[in-house]
């Protein structure tokens, strides 16, 4: 237990461990008997209930108790069982998506352990219903091992507010009757999941019609389960669940190379803000079936640059809004109210972009892009010496 403590303060901060840092006070019981109640006796996560046959154990104690040269041990152990109870009662008994009592299964070979002086008191009746009352309990694992998706589960926890635990005590819900209305689990292991992860690709921010996107992260590949398209995929990034989709596409090339018209493509896109700079290792994990466990298909190292600064991001707008023959369009509106713009060419803005930028160009990169501009203005001069706001009357940016 000290070693225990001693992890959770150095690693995590917080005695209790990490679920302390992201459990919120509303995922505690509402008390403490209910609480027992429900890690003991709740048809969706009773101890008791996926195993009755434990109920012997409590039900003859004093046979349990008997044996002097062990009653020390077994009333250590029984006082162990007591306060874990007690502790995980305080908390959200539902225990998440799990199958059965999974807060308390190491009590289990504990109870099993107390169980021989209690089978050997028992008269033939008594072993018929220790019978009758373990093969329940080895029919309900039966559906957990073979049709458990957490369907049951996953309406459970997602209850909120002052009956949040109703749904726990709905025999509805019990995962041993709820699972049994899908077929069974598909077999995961049995299952050939093929894919690749083809680029991982860093999309820089842009401004459209006034409206700045984010730069972005874009992950690339093809995924299939048994030559047909699996349910789902999901990104990490260094161990953590970054984003997913569950849209596919067509990929003629997978298609042609392993002859499965099934849709394979997949494209998954986050912000790069989610990311420090620097080194990152990509994971993609597919889930090849509704409820199946998730599985590695590939991995993969990829550097995230820093964000480009205020300045770089000012010479990439103006690269891309410079037009072939060297001018610059501006925006505008015939109302009151800057909206539904339009574009239009004029001399003036050209002129005064280049009386900004000449004294900075070669520092910013743009001698080039000055230099396109400065050709420009001079053919926009007339033999008079006259320019024009819009330009020469016979350019083709005339009503643009």
């Amino acid at each position: 237990m000290g070693l225990v403590v001693a992890y959770n303060l150095h690693f995590v901060g917080n005695i209790a461990g990490a679920y302390a840092l992201i459990d919120p006070p509303d995922k505690y019981s509402d008390g403490v008997l209910g609480g027992i109640a429900g890690l003991l006796f709740s048809p969706t996560h009773g101890l008791f209930v996926f195993s009755p046959f434990l109920l012997f154990v409590p039900c003859f104690l004093r046979q349990v108790l008997r044996d002097r040269k062990m009653r020390g041990l077994t009333i250590a152990i029984g006082c162990a069982m007591v306060v874990q109870v007690i502790f995980y009662s305080m908390i959200d008994w539902r225990q998440g998506m799990s199958f059965g009592p999974r807060w308390l299964t190491d009590m289990v070979p504990m109870l099993v352990w107390m169980l021989p002086p209690v089978l050997a008191a028992l008269s033939r009746a008594g072993r018929v219903v220790f019978a009758a009352a373990a093969l329940a309990a080895v029919a309900i694992e039966v559906v957990g091992a073979f049709w458990y998706l957490g369907v049951a589960d996953a309406h459970v926890v997602a209850a909120r507010g002052p009956d949040r635990m109703r749904p726990a005590w709905d025999i509805n819900n019990a995962p041993f009757i709820a699972e049994l209305k899908h077929p069974p689990a598909p077999m995961d292991l049995l299952t050939r999941m093929r894919g690749y992860l083809d680029e991982i690709r860093v999309i820089e921010a842009s401004a459209t019609g006034g409206q700045a996107t984010e730069r972005q992260v874009e992950i690339v590949g093809w995924a299939l389960a048994d030559a047909t398209t699996p349910v789902d995929v999901n990104a990490m990034v260094d161990g953590q669940g970054i984003a997913g989709t569950n849209a596919f596409f067509d990929r003629p090339d997978v298609s042609q190379a392993l002859g499965s018209t099934n849709a394979a493509g997949w494209r998954i896109s986050f912000p790069a803000s989610k990311l420090a700079p620097g080194d990152h290792m990509v994971s993609i994990l597919v889930h090849p079936w509704q409820g199946g466990e998730p599985r590695l298909i590939m991995e993969r190292k990829f550097t995230l640059a820093p964000p480009p600064t205020s300045e770089q991001r000012a010479v990439q707008a103006l690269a891309e809004r410079q037009q072939a023959p060297g001018y610059w369009l501006t925006d505008f509106t015939s109302g009151t109210a800057f909206e539904q713009t339009r574009q239009e060419l004029n001399t003036y803005l050209n002129a005064v972009m280049v009386d900004v930028l000449s004294p900075v160009a070669n520092e910013a990169g743009v001698p080039d892009m000055l230099m396109r501009a400065r050709r420009y203005l001079t053919d926009q001069i007339e033999p008079g010496g006259l320019v024009r706001y819009h330009g020469r009357p016979d350019a083709p940016t005339i009503g643009t």
